[in-house]
């Protein structure tokens, strides 16, 4: 060992207390990196959007998460119930096994073409404070067997012909628009319509004239209940809810309330309470609900005073009558241009792969030919794109609330029907609003598959023949 001395030991304490230093400023910048690297790394998760985050929660997941919530003839509705914040205020939509109702789509990822339809067609048609995002979420081996074990006694009995696809390898996580968790209290209601046709077809190639002076969903009607696939009609006519007029916007929603049929369907905390059953219904059902599930102090009418007041402001009803009447030919043009596309060998591309659509356009002069064989995709795309617009819901969320009313004017109301289309946006809480917070959103947003068409076609005539035939013979019920 060499010895030191004096001169030699403060030399090397002096190096030693610069190398230790060194050490501790390197380890300090290499923490100083590792938080910052992670910082970066939460940062582009974050402007890359919720999904991975999302995902990941939903993986650790499994059926008893998830409760009964709603179902359509293809899609049902699961509640997450478990106490992960990342997906508290979410749903899970899964595909039923219907081979009617889906025309052929994936059973592996039915929903990949329609998201990309959502976000490139109907985003754009009504903008993002009505068309809220989804995310797709990869679904474990039994899962799906495992949810529909779990919800099968939770469903309506008349929907259990068909149940969940257990060959579906992806789900949507959706938010749940029957909650309002932004707003505090322990009251929340929300009522779904299903809008249906809001127009009267004025195509100066409709053949049959009922058409043009009875609106498509009451001719269904009066053909449902000559089929005997409904005992009760309904006097709701979307006509009056799309025409911008409170009296007719009001009787509207009434006569949904009287008959709701699967038109209207009311959820208090996230269930479904109104109408007990298919054939179900009336103001007095509808009162008794609001007032021993929701706790309402105010009148069914009240409660129907506000809806009246939110569909009047908001813009999304004009933009969804906009999106519907793309079909300015009618049906009758374009389930004939369909059946000469497919007779000529052609085919119809994805709806999502064409050119941006845009509304109020005047009708074309004359019916594409073979000649024109873009122009008759796009007519028949346009068609299918105005089936979705009339097949969607609208979803109003309420909760209580004491904010004071600064955004009820009439001034504030005509700026609403102004907003522009914005592609990005939060989810949209109105507050204090003739004291209710409410949010409303536009849902069931698929594209309607073009092997239908033939189908469209043929109900719509059978649908105006019926009715001619009814009121003739003086048997319109």
């Amino acid at each position: 060992m060499t010895s030191l001395g004096p001169g030699g030991l403060c030399t090397h304490i002096v190096r030693a207390s610069a190398t230790r230093r060194t050490i501790f400023a390197a380890a300090v910048v290499g923490i100083g990196i590792a938080i910052y690297q992670g910082l970066v790394r939460r940062w582009i998760r974050l402007r890359s959007g919720p999904s991975s985050c999302h995902v990941q929660a939903f993986a650790s997941t499994d059926a008893s998460c998830w409760k009964y919530l709603a179902e359509g003839a293809l899609n049902l509705t699961c509640k997450y119930v478990g106490d992960d914040p990342l997906l508290v205020g979410h749903v899970l939509r899964l595909r039923k096994h219907n081979p009617d109702a889906s025309k052929g789509a994936s059973r592996i990822n039915p929903y990949l073409e329609g998201k990309r339809f959502e976000e490139k067609v109907m985003l754009p048609l009504l903008g993002r404070r009505y068309v809220q995002p989804s995310i797709e979420v990869p679904l474990k081996k039994d899962f799906v067997r495992d949810v529909a074990q779990r919800i099968e006694k939770s469903r309506p009995k008349w929907r259990r012909l068909h149940g969940l696809d257990v060959q579906l390898k992806v789900g949507l996580l959706m938010t749940d628009n029957t909650e309002l968790p932004a707003v505090p209290g322990d009251v929340c209601v929300c009522v779904e319509i299903k809008v249906k046709c809001g127009y009267l077809p004025s195509s100066p190639w409709v053949t049959r004239e009922v058409k043009r002076r009875v609106s498509a969903f009451q001719m269904h009607q009066q053909l449902k209940l000559a089929k005997g696939k409904e005992t009760v009609p309904s006097r709701y006519d979307p006509v009056d809810l799309f025409s911008a007029d409170e009296g007719r916007v009001r009787k509207a929603l009434t006569a949904l309330v009287e008959v709701p049929q699967n038109n209207l369907q009311v959820f208090v905390n996230g269930k479904l309470l109104f109408p007990k059953s298919h054939s179900e219904g009336g103001f007095d059902a509808f009162a008794q609900v609001l007032q021993d599930a929701a706790n309402f102090s105010g009148s069914a009418e009240d409660l129907l005073d506000v809806l009246v007041g939110i569909l009047q402001r908001e813009p999304l009803l004009p933009r969804l009558l906009a999106a519907q009447m793309l079909d300015d030919c009618d049906v009758e043009v374009a389930g004939k241009v369909y059946k000469a596309i497919l007779a000529r060998g052609g085919s119809i591309p994805p709806l999502a792969d064409g050119p941006p659509l845009v509304t109020g356009q005047p009708r074309p002069e004359s019916i594409p030919g073979d000649d024109d064989p873009d122009g008759q995709q796009e007519l028949v795309r346009r068609f299918l794109v105005s089936k979705t617009a009339k097949d969607c819901s609208v979803m109003i969320t309420l909760k209580p609330d004491t904010a004071t009313c600064t955004n009820a004017t009439s001034s504030v109301d005509q700026l609403l029907r102004g907003l522009p289309i914005k592609l990005v946006a939060e989810r949209t809480v109105v507050r204090g609003f003739r004291g209710f917070a409410y949010s409303i959103a536009a849902v069931d947003l698929d594209p309607k598959p073009h092997k239908k068409m033939p189908h469209y076609l043929e109900l719509d005539e059978e649908m105006a023949v019926t009715y001619e035939l009814l009121e003739r013979s003086g048997k319109l019920l």
